[in-house]
């Protein structure tokens, strides 16, 4: 777990290949049979996926992704997952695949994953076909995320809006981005920064 939670610090602070490295040095120190590692090994799994994503090697996020699946029992952790499988597919250009996943885990009764998958489903659906409406979609999630005080999930909601509204609405597009910058200082995330 201390290769784990270090990975994730450096993660954080952009330092991928690092955290790469300290997990899969965690990895070498788990056994695969047994139950009190499963949980150390889905957060590695996880957290590789999550840093593949981030450095734009999206089918080895989707592998990683694959091999946290197998070790899963929960319904939410699974709509986590496949939702993160979905956006390397929508990163891929492979949006009917994406598509597929969100349809398939859109009926989450957790409010924010419900908001998660909602509004990357719509800006899935603009990206593959652009005169497809999201604006809908888009605010809906985007109000469920104001209601539950999801500030990370209020980040991916302004991008989403600012990068829909860009060639249509340009100060619209502008009013979110600016949304968005807001968002990322009050929760420190310098990339989305």
């Amino acid at each position: 777990m201390a290769y784990n939670n270090m990975a994730i610090i450096q993660s954080d602070a952009g330092d991928y290949f690092g955290s790469q490295q300290n997990l899969l040095l965690s990895l070498e120190f788990l056994d695969y049979r047994r139950e009190e590692n499963q949980y150390c090994i889905r957060s590695d799994y996880n957290e590789l996926g999550n840093t593949s994503l981030s450095l734009k090697n999206y089918d080895a996020a989707v592998n990683y992704y694959d091999l946290v699946l197998k070790f899963l029992k929960d319904k939410e952790d699974k709509i986590i997952t496949l939702n993160n499988k979905a956006v390397a597919y929508q990163k891929k250009k492979q949006y009917a695949k994406a598509i597929a996943i969100y349809q398939s885990i859109s009926n989450s009764d957790n409010k924010k994953e419900y908001a998660r998958v909602l509004s990357n489903l719509a800006i899935t659906k603009w990206l593959q076909d652009s005169n497809y409406l999201a604006t809908q979609d888009l605010l809906t999630a985007l109000q469920i995320r104001e209601q539950e005080k999801d500030k990370v999930g209020l980040v991916a909601s302004f991008s989403h809006l600012a990068d829909y509204y860009r060639q249509r609405h340009p100060d619209s597009a502008l009013t979110y981005a600016i949304k968005m910058y807001k968002a990322t200082q009050e929760i420190n995330n310098p990339d989305d920064e």
